[in-house]
């Protein structure tokens, strides 16, 4: 409509094929965005900050758009690693057609901390313009064109280190990053360093929280997770991710004993304290086994939802997601169901209700898994402070 509006003509066909490059500068425009990798453990004093809709945003204040790369124009600027150049003579159509969304986006996102209206909003407007920025590198999108793409994530690569090099002028010790965030540790100008990053970017960087501390979590090889951690916000708050509580795919009962532990870390002030709340956190990651062992669970806490990737035939590998997805009616790719375990040795499932008995060691494990998780803090703390974990551990295997 706004192509319309503009007097643009719509291609009916697209033929403007990727032009072709040398396998070195394929790779070097192929990278995607920039990720730094945490080492694993609890930090303390921690800020993160935000590019608010970091891509479209580079889209409109870098000019970005099928007709601007390597144009014939007076004006116009250079992307170093990957030599394109860019078109400033006029402003290009992706640019002309997101504005507007990116202002309002902006002004939804500074307006929505206390009301619902302006939440719900922004979160229409992020996933608008999320998808104009994939669509940039979709053969078939009318507007989309590859180098678009990769121009994109090129310079988002570039704004992220020079934040990263601001942020450690600044005095900050840059712990993680992940393509548009940054979580800073110190005591530095935090006011300073957003001001600098605006000023270099040209995009709006936001303060998304300080934290008290936060945990950034392993994967299974012991690295540092990109998206898995949870964290004590100044203002009380937790902000989790990545783990089993915001996983649709594990029993409402691990949310809610993930949950009941967070509660009991909300009394941590700093890493040595950890120690102090191993027991309370301990018990009631006991009192939840004892509940799946006893049989004493309601059926809505064992309640697991998945949503079918794909028609029931074509899954392949015999799995529990497989035999829920084989047993629920006419069930199509997209579709969400609940599902409870009944037996998993032979793969036996109940779908949207739990009829014939639960599988108390399926169960088990997973509160494990979950309690693994939450609990990771008391193996990282340093070893001074563990004595009090050894303690009661010793206990109840005396008991």
């Amino acid at each position: 409509r706004k192509a319309l509006e503009n007097g643009i003509m719509i291609p009916l066909y697209k033929d403007d094929h990727e032009s072709a490059k040398t396998l070195d500068s394929f790779i070097e425009a192929d990278r995607g965005g920039l990720y730094l990798q945490p080492v694993p453990g609890i930090y303390e004093n921690v800020t993160e900050l935000d590019f608010s809709s970091m891509y479209p945003s580079i889209i409109v204040r870098y000019n970005l758009s099928p007709e601007t790369i390597n144009e014939r124009c007076m004006k116009s600027y250079r992307i170093e690693d990957l030599g394109y150049e860019v078109c400033m003579d006029r402003v290009g159509k992706l640019p002309m057609f997101l504005s507007n969304l990116l202002n309002l986006r902006l002004y939804c996102k500074k307006m929505k901390m206390n009301n619902e209206t302006y939440r719900r909003k922004d979160a229409v407007l992020k996933w608008m313009l999320l998808t104009s920025f994939g669509y940039t590198g979709y053969k078939n999108a009318k507007f989309g064109r590859i180098e678009v793409h990769e121009a994109i994530t090129s310079i988002g690569r570039n704004i992220l280190t020079k934040s990263v090099n601001i942020a450690e002028e600044e005095g900050f010790h840059v712990i993680h990053g992940i393509v548009d965030s940054l979580w800073l540790q110190g005591e530095g100008n935090i006011e300073s360093v957003m001001r600098r990053i605006e000023e270099s970017s040209r995009l709006k960087i936001s303060l998304e929280g300080r934290y008290r501390w936060i945990v950034f979590l392993p994967t299974r090889d012991g690295s540092g997770a990109l998206n898995r951690y949870f964290g004590l916000m100044d203002d009380g708050k937790f902000k989790v991710r990545g783990i089993e509580m915001r996983r649709s795919d594990f029993p409402e009962i691990c949310k809610k004993m993930q949950a009941d532990i967070l509660g009991v870390y909300s009394k941590v002030e700093h890493e040595k304290d950890f120690p102090l709340y191993y027991k309370e956190a301990r018990e009631i990651y006991n009192e939840y086994l004892e509940k799946i062992i006893q049989g004493d669970v309601d059926d809505a806490d064992l309640s697991m939802d998945i949503i079918a990737t794909r028609w029931p035939e074509y899954y392949k590998v015999n799995s529990i997601r497989k035999s829920a997805v084989m047993k629920a009616a006419g069930i199509k790719p997209g579709d969400k169901m609940t599902f409870f375990v009944t037996s998993e040795k032979h793969g036996d499932v109940d779908v949207e209700n739990l009829v014939n008995g639960y599988d108390k060691e399926y169960y088990a494990r997973k509160l494990r898994m979950a309690w693994d998780t939450i609990s990771y803090p008391f193996s990282v703390i340093p070893v001074i402070y563990q004595k009090t974990i050894k303690e009661y551990d010793t206990d109840r295997d005396d008991s």
